[in-house]
Formats: C-alpha cells, structure tokens, sequence
C-alpha cells in the first residue's frame, strides 16, 4: 500500500483526493472494483466516508494499481485516512495519519498565492463568526429605528385623517349654512 494526497504538496481549498496505490508481489493490482475500498478521512472530530474509484485504465493512462477518492479539503491540518474493504478475499483495515512519514498535511494556501495574498477559508470564516453578532446587533438597531419611524408615520397619518375629517365637517356644516342664508 502506498497512500497519499493525489496532489502534494496539499492546500486546503484545492480539489484532491486520496490516493492508495495497491499492490502484490511487485504487481500492481488492477481489479478492484470501485467501491470495494471505502476511505474515512478525518479531521479533528469530523468523518466521512468516500468509495475509491480506479485512476487508471490498463495500457491508456493513470498508473495500474492507483485508486482515488475526490474531495476538498477546506481547513488546514493533520488528516487521517483509515482504508477498509476487501479484494481478493482479503479483508483490507489500515489507517494513517499525515506526517513527515506518512503522507503530506494540509497547508494555507498562502504560501503559493500570487500576486495578491488573500485570507484563507478558515480566515474568513473565522471573520464571519466574530462579525456576525455585530451585524446582527446593527441589523436589531435598525429595525427598532424603522418601527420607530412606522410609529411616527402611523400616528402622523392618523392626526391628518382626524385634521381631514375636521376640515370635511367644516365645510359641510359652513357649505349648509350658506344656503340656509341665501
């Protein structure tokens, strides 16, 4: 078993996959079916699971024996691959987890980023998180002004109403009056 990013160095934010080449004998095994090796990957206390499909195709292209699962890694850090299943009746149950000895970390994307260097995912998200409240804060202060101001509106309407009326009382009664004169 050789297991790894499909891409290393591996940034977060970047499309990858997890890579395991198998096998036996020097020879590489070119007949597991797709979904007969599931991959858990882990980071921290979050899981999932993902079927490894064939990278290759015999005598067109990909290396004979390389298996992948795509995915996106989206925080940097430590990952570990715990690989289960079977082939050939036997049965497959190995995990790793990066290291200098292993396989590649996840890194910023930082260090490779041109001409501009721009907040990483977790930066960002890490920003929304802190910000959040205070928009929500803002976003309370301004529906209190709003109703404030319906209020004022409201009450305004109903002293121009009350004025109209007063007025359309006025002049019926002087609008009779006049006749009653006449």
């Amino acid at each position: 078993m050789v297991v790894g990013w499909g891409s290393e160095p591996a940034y977060a934010g970047i499309v990858n996959s997890v890579q395991l080449t198998l096998s036996r004998g020097g020879e590489p095994l070119t007949d597991v079916a797709a979904g007969d090796i599931k991959v858990e990957v882990s980071f921290g206390d979050q899981k999932t699971t993902l079927d490894l499909e064939p990278a290759f195709v015999v005598g067109r292209f990909g290396t004979p024996g390389q298996y992948v699962a795509h995915l996106l890694p989206t925080r940097a850090g430590n990952y570990t691959f715990k690989f289960a299943g079977s082939h050939d009746g036997q049965k497959l149950d190995s995990t790793f987890t990066c290291g200098e000895q292993t396989f590649a970390c996840i890194e910023e994307t930082v260090a490779i980023q041109f001409p501009e260097k721009d907040p990483s995912l977790a930066e960002l998200g890490d920003r929304i998180e802190r910000e959040f409240p205070r928009v929500e804060q803002r976003v309370a202060a301004v529906r209190s002004d709003v109703g404030s101001s319906a209020d004022t509106a409201r009450l305004l309407g109903i002293i121009g109403i009350g004025l109209g009326a007063v007025a359309l009382i006025v002049a019926l009664v002087r609008g009779r009056g006049g006749k009653a004169r006449a």
